[in-house]
């Protein structure tokens, strides 16, 4: 009889049962997800019926659905640890390795598995917290964006361009969300390491065939490779990046100061002229090239942090050159604009250019064989 009952399931049932069972492993998730958030007996049934109505807001059932994993997961690896032997909680962690996780976390007091356990639970809280704060920052920026397209609309009516930076700080404090990323790759990084040292410890402590840890170990030189490979591609990539726009911007240089050349070695009556759009091209040139350099310092700064800083060092050091360079070459034009045409400055200026075309022709040259380099190597 149970043969047939059993032969007589059909596809349909099977998806279904699927189905249940997906939807009960959801409503786990959100009841803990829940009871985590909210306090209120009464505003947690509230928040129930809706969901089983469908009725919760997307935004509102991400935070309710994150929370619930993240005690779910909390939840399962203390399980886990309590469950393993005392003497394996118990176990001394290796100078080495306390000496790595006092490199993410300084302030930590590790000295067994069992308090690695919990460094981890920790570093899982802190983290889900700063996913939970910056969700919900995140939650309100549509609406806001809404009010901002509004404000622009009525500058524009009143015949304004600019809309003031501090009517756009009371919508947007980007400072926060700013923080709130930096905290996120900050407390990413360390979990994931704090996971690696963890499985490394309970290797080396828990009962193991030597086949499976030969793999383990296969398996994490491997992946060390793979890392190490992407890094060096991704800085090949970076220094191809470089040598294009270096040469890119010493070819338009290079056409510029061809082109001052013969507007001042010419016979043109208007020299003033000639000399103030001379002038007026090189101050917006430095312009432009000084708020690039500025935006790569800005940019390599915010990305050299942690483990990356060895990565980025080198780019950020290139970029206050730059910054530094630009400075400069816009202070001496300002200057030279505030003093005025003056008689003899064409020839000046003529032989100044000259010199600037010897230097960017070989300029040319040398970041052109950087990139072939790079490409070629």
């Amino acid at each position: 009889m149970i043969f047939f009952l059993l032969c007589s399931v059909t596809k349909e049932d099977e998806i279904n049962v699927k189905a249940v069972t997906r939807k009960k492993s959801s409503s786990n998730v959100v009841s803990l997800g829940l009871n985590v958030m909210i306090r209120s007996d009464e505003k947690r049934m509230q928040y129930w019926e809706k969901y089983e109505k469908n009725d919760l807001g997307v935004s509102v059932a991400d935070l309710i659905n994150y929370a619930g994993h993240v005690t779910r997961f909390q939840s399962f690896f203390m399980d886990f640890v309590q469950s393993v032997t005392t003497e394996i909680n118990e176990q001394k962690l290796p100078p080495k390795v306390i000496n790595k996780i006092k490199k993410l976390i300084p302030e930590s007091d590790v000295e067994i598995v069992a308090d690695f356990a919990n460094e981890i639970r920790l570093s899982v809280q802190n983290y889900s917290m700063v996913v939970l704060q910056s969700m919900s920052n995140l939650k309100h920026l549509p609406t806001k964006v809404k009010r901002l397209a509004k404000v622009a609309k009525t500058y524009e009516r009143m015949g304004k361009e600019i809309i003031p930076i501090p009517k756009i700080e009371r919508l947007f404090n980007i400072e926060e969300l700013r923080d709130n990323f930096r905290s996120l790759q900050f407390l990413s990084n360390e979990g994931l390491g704090l996971a690696n040292y963890f499985f490394e410890v309970y290797q080396s402590v828990a009962p193991m065939s030597t086949d499976l840890k030969d793999f383990i170990e296969l398996k994490k030189k491997l992946s060390e490779q793979l890392e190490s490979a992407m890094m060096h591609q991704e800085e090949i990539l970076r220094e191809k990046i470089t040598a294009e726009r270096n040469l890119k911007l010493q070819k338009e240089f290079k056409t510029m100061y061809e082109g001052y050349i013969k507007d001042l070695s010419s016979s043109s009556t208007n020299k003033e002229g000639i000399w103030k759009t001379i002038v007026d091209t090189d101050i917006k040139k430095a312009e432009t090239e000084k708020g690039n350099a500025e935006k790569r310092l800005h940019d390599y700064t915010y990305r050299m942090w942690g483990p990356f800083v060895d990565m980025w060092q080198n780019d950020v050091a290139q970029a206050k050159i730059d910054v530094d360079k630009w400075t400069k070459v816009l202070d001496r034009l300002t200057v030279e604009k505030k003093r005025g045409f003056q008689n003899d400055v064409m020839e000046k200026k003529t032989e100044h250019y000259k010199e600037l075309m010897i230097e960017t022709v070989a300029e040319v040259q040398e970041h052109g064989d950087n990139l072939t380099n790079v490409i070629n190597p």
